[in-house]
């Protein structure tokens, strides 16, 4: 149903709102002269040896002046409608005048030395009552370009002036609407760029995708949301519209030489830049039509080399075209150029088959939408990138704790015990004393504190009895040696977790107890493990004195740890606390 609508409206909606039996194509032929001469707006001027059109067509507009005239007689039906009547001329390329039996009775944008369009401009003029005759009366439109081809573009209709001014306004409010479309997706993939750049995701490639996305945002709401509805835009605001225009291709351009693996690509795509930032700058400080038509033609060419070589540096590397950041991108860009060349043949060829714009709009659309996936594939790949490093240093940390345990249970602490015999041994034979008694203590508390910090950095009972046990072990020995209430939820059924996940969260617990006996003076300890959301959650909460986890070195380096370590799994660390009132430490880590 939606496809149907879609293809209804698309091809059909020129005729809704211009046809219907109050609406007719004015009487032909239509006449066609290029140049200029006011004296062609008369009524009474042969132009009998003009050329000859069923219906207005786009001119070449390349010579000067750059401008075309059109003419055409026709009669007025009976009865005259209410509010008299109106001409439709459709979309013009891009400045008008236009005149009845020789009284100028409207025009959009300017012709002049310098010039101010109004292609999207819907042209639809009442006639004057006053200025109609019975009979024979002559309609003269004077028309500049600063395209290519110039020109009427539609077939122009005559009809009831309340009829086609309602069916203009209908037309353009459409066009405003999928340029809002547009402009709504700028607006968001510019906020999620944003986003990233706060969160540090910043590198050349993603400097060039926001300077696109940048560009593309300034040149279309100067464009089509603020200078053709502008009531009186200016040429100040044309220029800097085209010049940001001619910017657009050049992050590309430099999007291809980070992707590129050859020198001589990289240093045309350079050159190409160099060369389009001077066409931007030599049009903002001269402008003017004749500049216009001089710059057009080497533009085009600077965008098709430069697109060109792009593709060339992709196609020679296959790894870059499955790269799924380059690929998004390379197809936005693919879809533009599509739509953009569809929407170029359409008009000249069959102007009143789409509504104007709507497949450069589609492409507009169609390259946001790739950009949007080019940032979230680039912040996706960094994130990934990111926490394998994270992982990796976690795996070498806990190799070398490892390595560190067994060093100090297998060689420190039999040394350090066999050290004690040799005392005991000695001081038997000579005699024992108060001093030699207290340096065998000092010996044996050593080496228990050896084994103690043995059993902390490589936890056996983790990987040998389950974590739960593991936990339950580390909370009540440490509510012997602080006097804690404990309230324990250590179910058996996660005795069989990975050991990876199995001593991450024993040393988060073992980070958060710790501090709970460092700083918080707490009476009770509560200790739970649940499984949440695909993930497993540990939750350690005391009745301590509290802190503010958000104020500067709140915590101490001992939050920042429990974060990182979250982080690194993929996880979430939440603190919840208020001075004086214990603190609650919830983590989340997903299962793998």
């Amino acid at each position: 149903m939606r496809t149907g609508y879609l293809i209804l409206w698309t091809f059909f909606l020129p005729a809704v709102c211009f046809g219907g039996a109050s609406a007719a194509a004015p009487a032909g032929p239509w006449r066609f002269r290029a140049g200029d001469d006011r004296a062609w707006a008369a009524a009474e001027y042969d132009d009998a040896n003009w050329s000859v059109q069923e219906r207005p067509r786009l001119f070449s507009a390349r010579l000067p002046p750059h401008r075309g005239w059109y003419r055409v007689r026709f009669d007025l039906p009976d009865p005259r409608p209410d509010g008299g009547w109106a001409v439709h001329l459709g979309r013009i390329q891009t400045a008008d005048e236009v005149f009845l039996n020789g009284r100028r009775i409207g025009g959009e944008g300017r012709i002049d030395r310098d010039f101010i369009d109004a292609l999207q401009k819907e042209r639809t003029y009442p006639l004057p009552d006053d200025a109609l005759l019975p009979a024979g009366n002559v309609l003269a439109v004077r028309v500049q370009s600063s395209v290519t081809q110039g020109g009427l573009s539609g077939t122009p209709v005559l009809g009831a002036r309340n009829e086609l001014l309602d069916a203009a306004l209908r037309l353009a409010r459409r066009r405003q609407q999928r340029e809002m479309f547009v402009a709504g997706l700028l607006a968001m993939a510019l906020v999620f760029w944003l986003l990233l750049h706060r969160r540090g995701r910043e590198d050349a490639e993603y400097r060039r995708l926001g300077l696109l996305m940048a560009l593309l945002a300034a040149t279309f709401v100067l464009e089509s949301l603020w200078f053709h509805d502008a009531v009186r835009p200016g040429l100040a605001l044309q220029r800097l519209s085209i010049g940001l225009f001619m910017l657009l291709p050049l992050p590309v351009f430099q999007l291809g030489r980070a992707w590129s693996e050859s020198a001589g690509i990289r240093r045309a795509l350079a050159g190409l830049t160099v060369a389009g930032l001077l066409l931007a700058a030599a049009w903002l400080a001269v402008g003017g039509l004749s500049l216009c038509h001089r710059i057009e033609p080497i533009w085009f060419a600077l965008v098709l080399a430069g697109g060109g070589i792009t593709l060339f540096a992709c196609a020679r590397n296959p790894g870059r075209l499955r790269d799924p950041i380059a690929g998004a991108v390379l197809a936005g860009l693919l879809w533009l150029g599509g739509c953009s060349l569809a929407e170029y043949a359409l008009t000249a060829r069959a102007p009143d088959l789409l509504p104007f714009s709507l497949l450069l709009h589609a492409g507009f659309a169609g390259l946001v939408l790739a950009l949007a996936v080019a940032l979230a594939l680039r912040y996706r790949r960094t994130y990934r990138q990111l926490r394998a490093l994270s992982m990796q240093l976690v795996s070498t940390q806990e190799a070398e704790r490892k390595r560190l345990a067994a060093d100090l249970h297998n060689s420190v602490a039999p040394a350090l015990a066999t050290l004690k015999l040799d005392l005991q041994l000695l001081l038997r034979k000579h005699g024992q004393n108060e001093a030699g008694r207290l340096m065998v203590e000092t010996l044996a508390h050593t080496i228990e504190e050896i084994r103690t910090l043995s059993h902390e950095l490589r936890p056996a009972v983790v990987d040998q009895l389950g974590l739960p046990v593991a936990l339950r072990g580390l909370a009540e020995r440490l509510a012997r040696r602080h006097g804690w209430t404990l309230e324990l939820d250590l179910p058996d059924a996660f005795a069989r977790l990975p050991s990876e996940i199995a001593v991450s969260l024993y040393r988060m617990a073992q980070e958060a107890l710790y501090n709970a006996a460092r700083h918080a003076e707490a009476r009770s300890v509560g200790l739970s493990l649940r499984p949440v959301r695909n993930g497993l959650e540990l939750r350690i909460a005391d009745d301590g004195q509290g802190c503010d986890p958000a104020a500067e070195n709140g915590g101490g380096i001992g939050w920042l740890t429990l974060r990182e370590r979250a982080a690194a799994l993929g996880g979430i660390c939440r603190i919840r606390s208020n001075p004086g009132h214990g603190l609650e430490v919830t983590l989340w880590i997903p299962r793998t």
